[in-house]
């Protein structure tokens, strides 16, 4: 093997490795956005029912309550 070919197969693994990392931060960066998703999901669902006990108390509103039903709703929509 020739000085060319060899600097040839360096480079070619440097790629190969380039690539992997950078698949596997990709990964990691897919997995945190599902977890934090999943929190947003678990986030609203709680502001949701503390939002229909305050109303049951009649504390609240309606308006409020919907709110949170809106924004719960749209959060596990973009998240399914």
């Amino acid at each position: 093997m020739n000085k060319h070919h060899f600097k040839l197969n360096i480079a070619k693994g440097y790629l190969k490795l380039t690539q992997i990392h950078s698949s596997s931060n990709n990964w990691r960066t897919s997995i945190e956005q599902i977890n934090l998703n999943a929190k947003a999901i678990e986030d609203y669902l709680n502001l949701l029912k503390a939002e229909r006990q305050i109303f049951n108390e009649s504390e609240s509103s309606l308006f409020m309550v919907n709110s949170r039903e809106v924004g719960y709703n749209q959060t596990e929509f973009k998240n399914n």
